[in-house]
Parts: C-alpha cells; structure tokens; sequence
C-alpha cells in the first residue's frame, strides 16, 4: 500500500515540491486493478495515459521479484510514460530471499532492504555528487606531500 499512497500523494502535490528519486520494492502499481482506479481517480483515459509525477525529478527505482505475487511480474516501465523531466521507471529485478521458519515470503520489505539492488540505489543516492573517502584521503595526503 505504500508505493499506492506515495505515487498518489506525488500526483496531487504542488509543482514547486521536488523528489530526487523515488524508490519502490515489491509494488502492486503494476496490478490491473490498482491502474485502473489510478485512472478513475485522477482523470485518466487509459493505461497509455498514466504517467510518473512530475515532482520526481531524476529517477524512479522499482525493484522487483518475480517470485513476488503482490507485484504480479509486473515492470511498471511498462506501463508508465515518462514525466517532462524524463523520467522514466527503472525497473530492477532481485531475489528477495527472505525466509521465517522454513517459509519463503518474497514480499517481506526486510528482504527487499538487504538486497544488492536496494543498496546499490541507496548508495549511488547518497555519494552522488559527492567525493568519496577515498579522494577525499588522497586530496589531503597531496596537500601533505605538497607542504
């Protein structure tokens, strides 16, 4: 229900509010049922027609297992457009291994928070733009070698 509300509350906010990028795991926006009533609520006249909120500004992540029954298989860069931005949905395939006593359940978000893929989308997010500590130790070890 998360990434619902979340791209529902995305659609209808103020133009002036930006979001980096937007990261789902395991979500149902794929499933016929849940676009159809996209489409109903907000005014849309088909599938075609549904598009990313244009408050996302440089990435949408959707990481998925297809093992997933909530996400049905379903890549939402499928189904939707991208926004004036060019955004466009980046959909991720894993392997949500979670398991509790001897049960598989490819939906639990824990199993998608250890993921290579989560990580890997939460690291780019957080270094980007930035120097790593590793030119930020060299920088300093010239400036040192330079005195």
């Amino acid at each position: 229900m998360g990434t619902i509300i979340s791209y529902d509350v995305m659609s209808n906010i103020s133009s002036d509010v930006k979001i980096s990028e937007f990261v789902t795991i395991g979500s149902p926006l794929g499933v016929p049922i849940i676009m159809k009533k996209l489409i109903h609520e907000n005014g849309i006249n088909s599938m075609q027609d549904i598009a990313i909120p244009e408050c996302i500004q440089h990435a949408w992540h959707n990481i998925l297992d297809e093992d997933d029954t909530v996400t049905l298989n379903h890549r939402l860069n499928d189904y939707y457009k991208k926004n004036k931005n060019g955004v466009q949905v980046v959909d991720m395939i894993t392997s949500n291994g979670y398991v509790h006593n001897g049960f598989k359940n490819p939906h639990k978000g824990y199993g998608y928070l250890i993921t290579p893929e989560f990580s890997g989308v939460v690291c780019r997010f957080l270094t980007s733009g930035k120097k790593s500590i590793f030119e930020k130790l060299k920088h300093k070890l010239n400036r040192l070698i330079v005195r």
